[in-house]
């Protein structure tokens, strides 16, 4: 495994606001908040990653975010080097299902193992965790033609890929 995931703090914004300065973040329009002015503004968007962070009812409201660091030294960098943010939204208790979205990374890690190796760890999570049925992963045009290559194996309800080995990962407290 190339990262780990743990939940999102206060600390982690100082690293998260430059990745929501770089430009090259906005221009497929598909991150769902506003782009920063300057610097101290950048902190001021981070923070609103924690606005519901922890508030997750059960009922399809709030949030739970992580931070994503790379686990291990390698070409992608450092160990512990802070890659970007994923987040678990709209937890439906009730209809086991939640949706895995709000994901942010520097530019350095698009295109690369991070984000399939971050999103097959909150599936594990998910299905053999928490026991959710159904988690929603939403991509769009742009997202698409970059995933073709660097997908995670489906992950069926249950929690096995296709060849029906069991899903391995896990997110840290």
């Amino acid at each position: 495994m190339h990262v780990r995931l743990q939940l999102l703090t206060q600390e982690d914004l100082v690293e998260l606001a430059p990745l929501l300065q770089d430009p090259a973040v906005y221009g497929h329009g598909y991150v769902m908040h506003r782009r920063p002015s300057d610097a101290d503004d950048a902190l001021v968007v981070a923070r609103s990653f924690l606005d519901q962070h922890g508030t997750v009812d059960g009922r399809g409201g709030g949030r739970t975010a992580y931070s994503v660091r790379l686990a291990a030294t390698s070409p992608l960098g450092d160990a512990g080097t802070f890659v970007g943010s994923t987040s678990l939204w709209e937890a439906d208790l009730h209809n086991e299902r939640i949706h895995l979205g709000s994901t942010l990374y520097g530019r350095r890690w698009w295109g690369t193992q991070v984000n399939p190796e971050a999103k097959m760890l909150l599936l594990a999570h998910c299905f053999d965790e928490c026991g959710y049925g159904r988690v929603k992963i939403q991509t769009d045009g742009a997202q698409r033609a970059l995933a073709s290559s660097h997908r995670p194996a489906r992950c069926p309800a249950g929690g096995r890929d296709p060849s029906g080995h069991e899903a391995r990962g896990r997110v840290l407290p």
